[in-house]
């Protein structure tokens, strides 16, 4: 990838969206930090939309004639192969035994700290190095003898489930509970996730660069205080209240359709950042469009069938 023309754009508009997998994880967090109570319904609806996703997908593939029916790979369609929703899934299960840290209240903010050092600064610290040098760090990582895999991990997923809750149940520090300085941080770290990203793509890396990892303390960090600013705002809207319920499986449709299909970046961004930000704006619309479509069939035929696991809570017996 080359900074010229578009390119730089949508390498912005990438650092500014780089925390949306820790945003929703703290959301989960924020909420889920001093309930016990975990439908069995809720992971399995999860799962049944990647599998809806991958038929839908397919099915599009199908009648656009990029692929041609194969048992086999519909039979493939059926297993709910999707790093975000197993590892929520995972989560949600044992996010009642992970509660039982914050009984320790006295501990809480050192216990925080420490993840955020071990599990975000060091691991950031190694995926920049490899880049830099130009070597692999095979057993440096905190997180695994391969590195930290980007983020796309359950150590990743519990860090963020404690910074969730620890918003809501531990003590912020000012800086982060005035507006105004909420809104100087969102615009200061974007731009050092920015220029990071601008300085490290010239170096080969094998899989997400340094600075959009999702333990990247940055990263963190513009989560943390994009979801503070939003968290106070009060109103009622009933479009806002609609795009929420879609959000989940339009990110499992479009990366699903940008994964199989060419949908034109590379060409947008060689015409310019207007161009680009015509084609990001109609393609996003697009595919809130489709799974606002896609959800509304779910909800009628399928999600029925989920109505009585909602039913059934996993016994956790915890004192």
């Amino acid at each position: 990838m080359t900074p010229e023309k578009g390119w730089a754009g949508l390498v912005f508009l990438r650092s500014l969206s780089s925390g949306a997998v820790d945003i929703f994880i703290i959301i989960s967090g924020f909420f889920l930090c001093k309930s016990e109570s975990r439908p069995i319904g809720k992971p399995a609806s999860l799962l049944a939309q990647v599998i809806y996703r991958n038929l839908m997908v397919y099915g599009i593939m199908i009648m656009l004639g990029i692929e041609i029916f194969n048992l086999h790979d519909c039979a493939a369609k059926f297993v709910p192969s999707s790093y975000y929703p197993i590892l929520f899934c995972t989560l949600f299960i044992i996010s009642p035994w992970l509660n039982l840290v914050y009984r320790q209240k006295q501990s809480l903010q050192v216990f925080i700290i420490s993840l955020i050092i071990i599990f975000s600064v060091w691991p950031t610290l190694v995926d920049l190095s490899e880049e830099l040098i130009g070597l692999d760090w095979f057993g440096l990582s905190t997180v695994g003898a391969r590195g930290a895999q980007a983020g796309f991990n359950i150590v990743n997923f519990i860090l963020m489930y404690y910074v969730g809750g620890f918003l809501r149940l531990g003590e912020l520090p000012q800086i982060f509970k005035k507006r105004g300085t909420l809104i100087l941080l969102i615009c200061f770290v974007t731009i050092i996730i920015f220029v990071w990203a601008m300085m490290v793509l010239k170096y080969p890396r094998r899989e997400m660069i340094s600075a959009w990892v999702y333990h990247n303390p940055f990263v963190l960090l513009l989560s943390v205080c994009l979801f503070l600013f939003f968290k106070d705002i009060h109103f009622k809207s009933l479009i806002v209240n609609n795009v929420a319920k879609v959000t989940y499986l339009c990110f499992l449709i479009h990366s699903g359709i940008i994964a199989q299909i060419d949908i034109g970046i590379k060409q947008a961004c060689e015409r310019g950042l207007g161009y680009l930000m015509i084609h990001y704006c109609l393609f996003s619309i697009s595919m809130l469009v489709l799974s606002g479509g896609a959800l509304l069939v779910y909800n009628v035929l399928i999600e029925p069938l989920f109505d009585k696991l909602n039913r059934i809570e996993i016994p956790y017996r915890l004192e």
